[in-house]
């Protein structure tokens, strides 16, 4: 039998978990590093000085206007760019994996984020509200959010990332079911200069990124990027095909071709922003019971925005904010299938397509009242006026042409009752024209109990309408149909959260929370004719604790330290959910060395065994990252080298309903390198 490289043999357990210590020296190592933060002298906020408190970092996603992280109504983690560059990520998805109660899943083709236990496989990341400079990113097709290859900004474009848990439908809509990502982009003043990157690593993949900033004489700030991305991708091995005429299991079609354009102009409170992206992924797994490492099985996804913003707002006791937006998503999945007989094989290319287009708009009013009260309120429009969705190959089986509009209006109030008490309140209506309205309350109480700590008491409600893909996709009824009636899906959660900031950038956080989430959305058999169809079938219900250490010492040395521990059951079998890892562990740091020209880096992620579509388990894994970054001589440029997966670690993700795999195996060690140089 042939076997991957990252295939361990029968037997072989990983030196930590042979111990039968899995997570507790991982829970020691977060102790630890908390013992050497409090060793090093970081000092209480109320040891710092007025400029150094003025300093502390503002959240912008929380409340779609500035506030202090204890002030928020919810549970917020900001990722810095120094952040981003010391762990040498690459993907959005690895951003968002390294941060408090949030994982990520690979199937080969697309990235997957799961909040607080919950990662259905396959869900299109359409329970997270993924925005880009505060505009909704997420298209009008599946209501996906892009977070791997298909995220369509360069990472090195990204200023810092806004991580907002919770449900936020009171000021967002749709799809902020577990939580909103606010991905904020570089100015062209940050930039300033021309930036040019190339970088290589294994898998015979190269990239170059082109970058350039600038601010005029008059005010006018410009900023623009190119990228491309080519990687052959790694050789994988599937036992579920190991046999000769399925080339012994092994694939080498894991491809994956990257562009993307972006450009950013502003003027005063007018902002202009463009992007397109195009990226074509091989696809190895053999889904949808295609045929195995046929090349020509890869899926295509474009998309496109141009936005203009006028946002007159900041510190005034009037704000105003607009925004009109055209929106383009397309995806083309190619898909080889055998219509032959056993002895006489007839492959043929079936084709999946879809192309989305909109127009979306936004008109925002913010009052600033004495005694720091804040009034917002607000109106959203989205005009989706192309939802073609088709599948064809020798006949077409699928052809639809769909069009929708909906629109919402939210407010939300910040009142203090006394100095150390506030009340955040939000509730907002949303009209579509051919499903239910719906409307979703949050409200939290926020407790000061010093000038450096914070309770807060949070509840809240949200939605997740169902996308045009579960409502008209089907195959002329050939093995699916397009449902008769679907509802929209409904959280309501509350949580409990301590904050408190220990020194100028170390913030301590820990939450408990209880969700229950009614009318799931899932793809079943219809018993009456056996055709697949989507239906709202499952409840869920959690809860869970997060604890995390987070934030950057004087001398430079930086860290982030989290546990997260959550329980994720059906509702009606009371059976825990597939892709729920009851633990997960996380230890980042970074320290400066050679006078802060060097910075080192360190990143270990643990998660628990997660149970797969089919009941078996999925081992746990400890995966180890190790990154180095210099500045050159003149430090104009900048050398980075990073070693992912060091200890080679053999792990996989549960496949989905598509996949005949119950697990997919992911990336074993690997390193990448890249020089930066700014003119």
């Amino acid at each position: 039998m042939t076997k991957s490289k990252h295939q361990r043999p029968a037997g072989s357990l990983p030196w930590w978990r042979a111990t039968g210590v899995w997570p507790y020296w991982t829970m020691a190592a977060m102790l630890l590093s908390t013992v050497a933060v409090a060793a090093h002298g970081a000092p209480e906020l109320t040891d710092l000085s007025l400029d150094e408190l003025l300093g502390v970092e503002v959240v912008f996603s929380a409340s779609k206007y500035e506030q202090h992280p204890l002030d928020a109504p919810a549970s917020v983690s900001i990722v810095t760019r120094e952040e981003i560059e010391a762990h040498g990520y690459r993907t959005l998805a690895e951003i968002l994996g390294a941060t408090r109660g949030i994982f990520t899943t690979y199937d080969r083709t697309y990235h997957y984020a799961g909040i607080r236990g919950f990662g259905r496989p396959g869900d299109y990341n359409s329970r997270l509200l993924l925005l880009v400079d505060g505009a909704r990113l997420n298209d009008n097709i599946y209501e996906s959010a892009g977070i791997g290859g298909d995220f369509p900004v360069d990472i090195d474009l990204i200023e810092r990332v806004e991580i907002v848990r919770g449900p936020s439908s009171s000021i967002y809509g749709t799809s902020a079911l577990f939580g909103v990502v606010n991905v904020v982009t570089r100015t062209g003043e940050s930039v300033d200069g021309l930036e040019v990157s190339i970088g290589t690593g294994s898998f015979d993949t190269q990239s170059a990124d082109l970058r350039y900033g600038m601010v005029s004489d008059n005010g006018v700030e410009l900023l623009a990027s190119a990228s491309i991305l080519d990687s052959g991708g790694q050789r994988l091995y599937f036992s579920e095909f190991d046999s000769p005429e399925s080339d012994d299991g092994i694939a080498d079609i894991d491809d994956e071709k990257i562009t993307s354009f972006f450009v950013s102009s502003s003027y005063r409170d007018l902002e202009f922003e463009a992007f397109s992206s195009r990226r074509e992924k091989g696809i190895p797994t053999a889904s949808w019971e295609t045929e195995f490492a046929d090349p020509r099985t890869r899926s295509f996804d474009d998309q496109d925005r141009l936005t203009l913003t006028f946002d007159r707002s900041g510190d005034r006791a009037w704000g105003l904010l607009a925004r009109a937006s055209y929106n383009r998503y397309a995806y083309v999945g190619d898909y080889a299938f055998d219509y032959g007989e056993e002895d006489e094989p007839y492959v043929v290319v079936n084709r999946d397509d879809a192309l989305g287009e909109w127009w979306g708009g936004e008109l925002q009013l913010k009052r600033r009242l004495p005694a720091g009260h804040t009034v917002l309120l607000g109106t959203e429009l989205r005009d989706n006026f192309r939802q073609n969705q088709s599948n064809f190959d020798e006949e077409i089986y699928l052809d639809e042409r769909n069009s929708t509009v909906t629109w919402g209006a939210y407010a939300q109030g910040e009142f203090l009752l006394g100095q150390k008490l506030r009340v955040n309140g939000g509730l907002r209506y949303d009209n579509y024209q051919d499903l239910d309205s719906r409307l979703s309350p949050r409200l939290a109480l926020i407790y000061r109990s010093s000038e450096s700590s914070s309770w807060k008491l949070l509840a809240g409600t949200a939605f997740r309408a169902p996308s045009a893909y579960e409502r008209y996709y089907h195959d002329g009824e050939y093995t699916s149909k397009a449902p008769t009636s679907l509802e929209s899906e409904t959280i309501e959660t509350l949580e409990l959260v301590w904050e408190r900031e220990l020194a100028s950038g170390w913030k301590l956080a820990a939450s408990l929370y209880d969700y229950d989430l009614r009318d799931l959305i899932n793809y079943t058999t219809d018993p009456a004719d056996e055709l697949l169809v989507f239906s709202n079938l499952n409840r869920a219900e959690a809860n869970g604790v997060e604890v995390e250490l987070a934030g950057t010492l004087r001398g430079g040395i930086g860290g982030r330290f989290s546990y997260s521990r959550q329980r994720v059951k059906d509702g009606v079998s009371g059976e825990t959910l597939s892709n729920t890892p009851e633990h997960l562990a996380k230890v980042l740091l970074t320290r400066p060395i050679s006078s802060e020209r060097i910075r080192v880096g360190a990143q270990l992620d643990y998660m628990s065994t997660r149970r797969a579509l089919d009941g078996t388990i999925v081992d746990d894994h400890l995966v180890t990252n190790f990154t180095l970054a210099s500045d050159l001589w003149d430090e104009r440029g900048r050398v980075t080298m990073g070693l992912f997966n060091l200890f080679d670690e053999s792990f996989g993700d549960p496949g989905s309903e598509e996949h005949e795999q119950r697990m997919i195996p992911q990336n074993g060690r690997s390193w990448w390198l890249e020089l930066s140089w700014r003119f």
